[in-house]
């Protein structure tokens, strides 16, 4: 049987159950491994999100994160060569043409790396001006942009 490649959830690695999807190599059409999420505990999954992972990511500021996004860029760029033999391999482009896509995803993710390092220490971001609550100027208000609580979650069926 092919294998069954485990989830990262909750903090662990699980296998899904059932025979789940199989996955297969677009060029030849041959069978690479099966992929599950049946039997998977997501309320579980979702909590440890909520609550362990989301909190971490929260007490960083902005230049940290931006600090993990950085050491992101220099793993692609490690194995940048493995990319395009994947790339050739399986999908039978070219270099060129798979430089786009491995070049162009790597210099986004750096490029987000680096307007994050820019706002430094900071946690909470203005957006816009003060706006004035009262006459005279003495209370006044503004908004200001804060790490989202929660789990986004992209869901294709």
């Amino acid at each position: 049987m092919i294998e069954l490649l485990r989830n990262y959830l909750g903090g662990r690695w699980v296998e899904g159950s059932g025979t789940g999807t199989t996955l297969h190599d677009p060029v030849l059409g041959a069978p690479l491994v099966r992929v599950s999420s049946g039997g998977l505990d997501l309320a579980s999954a979702f909590a440890y999100a909520r609550e362990t992972g989301g909190g971490a990511l929260r007490s960083l500021n902005y230049g940290q994160r931006a600090a993990m996004r950085g050491e992101v860029v220099k793993s692609l760029q490690a194995h940048r060569d493995a990319y395009f033999d994947i790339s050739t391999a399986n999908s039978g482009t070219t270099r060129a043409d798979s430089a786009m896509d491995i070049d162009g995803a790597t210099y986004t993710l750096g490029q987000y790396a680096r307007w994050g390092a820019a706002l430094g220490d900071a946690r909470a971001l203005a957006d816009g001006g003060r706006v004035p609550l009262g006459k005279g100027g003495a209370f006044q208000a503004q908004h200001v942009f804060v790490p989202a609580r929660g789990v986004a979650l992209l869901w294709r069926s």
